[in-house]
């Protein structure tokens, strides 16, 4: 498979890991700005999000250099959810790079996990992220973690802001 030749390609040349990724980011956007920019209907479908990410297994993994190990965490039996394919994917692309950002040269974990959360009367967990609660129910968790360096204390409150960086700065 292509994830293949593109891993066995990237281990023995992991400086060139930042150029492929960055490729492969280019490309996805470059897909993405095809649709017309004023088309506001998004492609929404039934995903059960663990089979999803286990199909995509090989090209998330071909994402990550040899010296990063990716730990797929998959919950099994949990309720589908109704997005677009295309954005699930691009949005854990983006989390991916980020973690592995987060890593750099180093020897490091990144953990994808998917699992079911039950948000009670009290959200207090969530709105602290949000600024909006959640209402109360059974909701599907996706979330991405490493042993990085880790986010600033004096960022933490910004990460949901959509225009917020710490790249270039």
């Amino acid at each position: 498979s292509r994830a293949a030749l593109v891993r066995k390609l990237l281990r023995p040349r992991v400086l060139a890991y930042a150029g492929v990724l960055a490729a492969v980011t280019t490309a996805l956007f470059a897909h993405m700005a095809l649709r017309s920019p004023l088309k506001l209907d998004v492609i929404r479908e039934t995903i059960d999000m663990a089979a999803f990410i286990s199909e995509d297994r090989s090209v998330l993994e071909a994402a990550v250099p040899a010296h990063v190990t990716l730990e797929l965490a998959l919950e099994e039996g949990l309720p589908c959810i109704e997005a677009s394919a295309e954005e699930m994917r691009q949005a854990i692309t983006a989390l991916l790079a980020n973690a592995v950002e987060a890593i750099g040269g180093r020897r490091g974990r990144i953990r994808l996990a998917v699992s079911g959360r039950r948000v009670e009367d009290a959200d207090t967990a969530f709105f602290r992220h949000t600024g909006q609660p959640l209402a109360p129910g059974d909701y599907i968790s996706l979330e991405v973690s490493d042993d990085g360096s880790g986010i600033q204390a004096q960022n933490l409150s910004k990460i949901f802001d959509p225009f917020f960086t710490t790249k270039f700065v």
